[in-house]
């Protein structure tokens, strides 16, 4: 018995906005690695400089790398996906100090 694999023979448009589905996706519901982030940048707001600011910084940032590489390899759409792979580029580019 072969498998063969189905060929997505959508227009690039529509693979880029769409799942497979064919519902428009840009906004989901935060996954675990993003409320991570989310409650650990909150929190370093507001803990003092210290040893455990530090800590908590590293999280968000582990955090937010795992789900941009989520994103960037397993997104829904290409818009996802890309979405993933600008964040990666973006951390790169914060933690070398381009900008």
């Amino acid at each position: 018995m072969s498998r063969t694999k189905r060929r997505d023979i959508r227009p690039f448009s529509q693979k880029f906005w769409e799942d497979r589905q064919g519902n428009f996706v840009v906004w989901q519901r935060p996954n675990k690695f993003l409320w991570i982030w989310l409650v650990t940048m909150v929190a370093g707001w507001v803990l003092p400089y210290g040893n455990i600011s530090r800590i908590v910084g590293w999280i968000s940032l582990i955090a937010l790398v795992a789900w941009a590489l989520l994103e960037a390899t397993r997104g829904v759409n290409y818009f996802r996906r890309t979405l993933g792979i600008l964040i990666l580029l973006l951390l790169i580019v914060a933690r070398i100090g381009i900008f």
